[in-house]
């Protein structure tokens, strides 16, 4: 038993003072954690809002540059225009169309972003070149084109060259402008006579694609806008418009008559990249921490060693400690309530407005299809009242057609307006729903022809041009629409039908649906029956369009849920020779938001609403409507919102909410500390004293008496139990996330080891077979032609017995150097086959081409001067077996190889070190 101060304690007591002060050890170990994990923060948000200054910094140089390369290439090319006026000026107005082709071919065989070059007599296009896909243009009369015609006035009254456009182009149906230049001659004493003007048509994929805003791994977005004098308050062309309103960087592009700007924003960083050195912070940060409670134990182990009653002294609470527990007690409730009430308000605030907007979106989706729909039944309807009252006369068959081809300019959504005659007979005006070739055609199939298809592009006039394709027999009362016209007797949609125009470009290899009517003449006779007819890829690229700005996804589907068109770009049809298409259900769908949309609306009774429902973990806002059609199906049109566009945000706020409130927390103990510390003294003076008298220092002067006495509280072990968990956690997560980290590189090295030669860095045999697969099937699907190089080291085995394996595999791999130097276009690809053979890959590639490439490889390594004394040619040499072959239904990649290989032994048994091609 022990007396201090003239009271008694036993070795209960003495248990009861150290609990007490352990406790008070792990509040300091909380603490030390929790300003730990606030420091680690806020060094982590730093070093991003750092990493953030020096990407935009980074990327601000690289945009500046790729924008002054792409506003001089504009410029460079727009520049051809004062050639080609100048030249017409200097032959006084007098235009050499030989002369003008020589000078326009030129031009667009030194500048690759042309497009076509066309010439104006007045307001009438006399002269284009390539008149190949332009027939549309020729002929053209400005005057009566107001589109085309504003440029052209502004172009007149600037007196100099002004940029029209965007728009898309007539050969190819990509973005491009065109620049215009009048044309004056000038005469002394004289007014300025008008010519006409000169018109330069230009990619503009293509001079975005040369100033790498195309490149897939361009660190950042961006949109373009801008329309001619309107300037960068235009009309966007390019990208998104939400970029210009979140936009991190912009410049303008300064273009004769305007401007555009450029808006771009970063691409956000992959996870795994991103969470790599975050977690290295962090790790650091609880290494720091971890290392403050380590130290601060040791102390406490330290101090109990020194004495047994160090910490002991007078009274009941310790003020410190008290102030402390109960501004947490206080603070930490009301933290995690607010907290948890405003993340339930902003979810529900963050749902009704997601139901709302979806609504709205959809109610605009649903109105556009509508308009959509209405378009075959207005075109018909207006047809049948021409026939009634007499004023579509079917005999005339040229006249027929051209005013069909007049209706289908001013509706460009449709695809077909055609009629059927009695007899069989076939006459149209059309718009081919695919390929870049979007230029009008004029289709007939007549009785004289025995029926065939024919297919005739046609200019600006409307008049029959050059025949595209000539079909197989066509009759037009086998046709569905034929059939249902007969049938119903009135205006009505017939069912989803396969085209079998049968064109030699596949343009209509498609389906279609649309709306049919039979003709009588006002005797009630027979005529005919009248179709305007949509095609199911461009109604799907419609509904690509309305959800492109919004980031949802829209379809629609008949009852049966088969797809009649889905934003999402999946193929929902699979055309047969028999005519009856095997149709996609949306059930089936590649999109699980798809499936899982269809199976939700076709649970529901209601003819339209809204629904959540959630995939993986992810939440979707659904809106469904019913339409009808005239004498037609219903149809369901549905539009999915992903639900984290909206709650996002919000939670975002949340955070932000929740820090804020810990940073109050954390100031009101700080304050706290300050406070209980400045009231404790005396007790912290009466500790010393006792601590001085453990120590044995019975000179030690009693503090000043108090009326405050502090009594020292242990933690439970219960406390220390919830530390120790919490430690080893972090401690697992570490290592868990190191080892996951080590893994995925490993993974990753074992991937490029499976498709590597781990000699020469080039493809291996492996990654060949399937390249060369995937090659043919896309040279035959784009009608292209496929060159294979088959590649041989001439006498390699006397090579390697007199010099040995290490030089000749340093010989491999300087080869293996010059073969990849040559065949460097993205879509080339070099491989070792086996040995000392090597196969080079060239897509879009005739003989004629292949056959230079070979030579200037074998030229090549033997300008690399390998002495071979066992070679008759005294050098390493290489022999190279090409064959070219073009891609066709029923043949298959190892006729090309086969090719390949057997002009390659034709090159070696010919004497070696040469090149030789093999027909295929």
């Amino acid at each position: 038993m022990l007396f201090i101060d003239g009271h008694k304690y036993n070795s209960t007591f003495r248990f009861n003072i150290m609990k007490r002060a352990t406790w008070v050890v792990w509040l300091g170990v909380f603490l030390i954690l929790l300003v730990g994990g606030l420091l680690t923060s806020i060094v982590e948000q730093s070093i991003l809002s750092y990493q953030g200054r020096a990407q935009m910094q980074s990327l601000e140089v690289q945009l500046q540059s790729m924008v002054r390369r792409l506003e001089h290439d504009l410029n460079n090319v727009l520049a051809l225009n004062y050639v080609l006026a100048d030249e017409i000026q200097a032959d006084h107005g007098h235009v050499d169309t030989q002369k003008m082709q020589q000078i326009a071919q030129s031009m667009l065989v030194h500048y690759e972003h042309v497009a076509s070059i066309t010439l104006s007599s007045g307001f009438v296009v006399d002269f284009v070149y390539p008149l190949q896909g332009n027939e549309a243009v020729l002929g053209m009369n400005y005057r009566f084109r107001p589109d085309v015609m504003a440029g052209v006035q502004r172009a007149i009254a600037a007196r100099d060259t002004i940029v029209a456009g965007p728009l898309k182009l007539v050969q190819n149906g990509r973005l491009g402008l065109i620049g215009r230049t009048p044309i004056f001659l000038y005469a002394p004493g004289e007014p300025e006579y008008f010519l006409g003007v000169v018109s330069i048509a230009v990619d503009v994929q293509s001079v975005l694609a040369r100033a790498g805003f195309l490149d897939p791994r361009l660190p950042f977005r961006f949109a373009i806008r801008g329309y001619e004098e309107q300037g960068a308050e235009g009309e966007l062309f390019y990208g998104h418009i939400e970029l210009f309103k979140q936009a991190h960087l912009s410049a303008d592009i300064r273009l004769p008559g305007g401007r555009w700007r450029i808006a771009a924003a970063p691409v956000k960083p992959k996870y795994a990249s991103t969470m790599a050195w975050q977690w290295s912070i962090r790790i650091v940060g609880g290494g720091f921490s971890l290392s403050l409670v380590w130290l601060l134990l040791r102390m406490r182990r330290q101090a109990q060693r020194r004495t047994e009653f160090s910490h002991l002294v007078h009274g009941i609470f310790s003020l410190r400690v008290f102030i402390m527990v109960l501004l947490v007690l206080l603070l930490l409730p009301i933290v995690l309530a607010s907290s948890y009430l405003s993340y339930r308000n902003a979810l529900q605030v963050a749902e009704q407005y997601s139901r709302q907007l979806v609504t709205e979106v959809g109610g605009r989706v649903y109105d556009r299809i509508v308009s959509f729909f209405d378009i075959p039944r207005r075109v018909l309807a207006f047809n049948v009242e021409q026939a009634n009252a007499g004023l579509l006369n079917p005999q005339d068959r040229l006249q027929l057609m051209r005013g069909f081809l007049l209706q289908m300019r001013q509706q460009p959504l449709l695809t077909f307006i055609s009629m059927g005659m009695a007899d069989g007979e076939y006459y149209a005006g059309s718009r081919p729903p695919l390929g870049f070739d979007k230029g009008l055609r004029m289709l007939h199939s007549r009785k004289e022809d025995g029926h065939s298809m024919r297919i005739y592009r046609v200019d600006d006039a409307n008049r029959r041009g050059s025949l595209v394709s000539e079909g197989s027999s066509f009759d037009a009362r086998t046709r569905p629409w034929f059939h249902t016209a007969m049938k119903v007797g009135s205006m009505g949609w017939y069912p989803v039908y396969q085209y079998a125009i049968n064109d030699i470009d596949s343009a209509y290899a498609t389906l279609g649906m649309g709306m049919s009517a039979p003709l009588y003449n006002d005797q009630g006779d027979f005529l005919g029956v009248m179709t305007a007819d949509l095609a199911l890829s461009q109604l799907s690229d419609f509904l690509a369009e309305l959800t492109s700005a919004n980031g949802g996804i829209a379809f629609i589907m008949e009852p049966n849920g088969e797809l009649l068109a889905s934003s999402f770009q999946e193929e929902i049809y699979q055309l047969r020779p028999d005519y009856n298409p095997i149709r996609l259900k949306a059930a089936d769908s590649q999109n699980p938001i798809i499936q899982a949309a269809s199976r939700s609306i076709q649970q529901q009774t209601q003819p339209d609403g809204t629904l959540l429902f959630e995939i993986e973990g992810r939440r979707y806002q659904l809106d469904w409507r019913h339409y009808t059609l005239l004498q037609g199906p219903t149809l369901d049109i549905a539009v999915v919102l992903p639900d984290a566009s909206f709650t996002g945000p919000m939670r975002d706020v949340l955070y932000n909410s929740i820090a804020l409130a810990l940073a109050v927390l954390v100031i009101c103990m700080l304050i706290g500390l300050v406070v209980s510390s400045w009231v404790a003294k005396p007790l912290a003076e009466l500790s010393h004293w006792a601590e001085k008298l453990a120590d044995g220092d019975w000179n030690a002067v009693a503090p000043k008496s108090t009326p405050v006495q502090e009594v020292i509280c242990l933690s439970a072990a219960l406390d220390a139990m919830s530390n120790q968990l919490k430690q080893n956690t972090l401690e697992l997560e570490s290592r868990i996330q190191q080892r996951t980290a080590d893994l995925e590189a490993a993974n990753k090295r074992l991937a490029e080891l499976s498709t590597t030669d781990g000699l020469t860095g080039l493809a291996n045999r492996r990654h060949f077979d399937e390249v060369v697969s995937s090659e043919w099937l896309r040279a035959r699907r784009e009608d292209q032609t496929l060159a294979l190089l088959m590649v041989d080291v001439d006498f390699f085995k006397r090579y390697n017995d007199c010099y040995g394996h290490i030089s000749g595999d340093t010989c491999l791999k300087m080869l293996a150097g010059v073969l990849k130097n040559q065949a460097r276009r993205g879509g080339d690809l070099v491989a070792r086959y086996g040995g000392e053979e090597f196969v080079v890959i060239l897509a879009n590639t005739n003989a004629e081409g292949a056959q230079k490439l070979a030579e200037k490889t074998r030229k090549e390594v033997e300008s690399l001067d390998l002495v071979h004394d066992h070679s008759p040619f005294g050098v390493v040499t290489i022999s190279l077996g090409i064959a070219v072959c073009r891609p066709q239904e029923g043949r298959t990649e190892q006729e090309l190889l086969l090719a390949a290989d057997h002009a390659l032994y034709q090159a070696k048994t010919n004497g070696r070190n040469r090149v030789c091609l093999e027909p295929c």
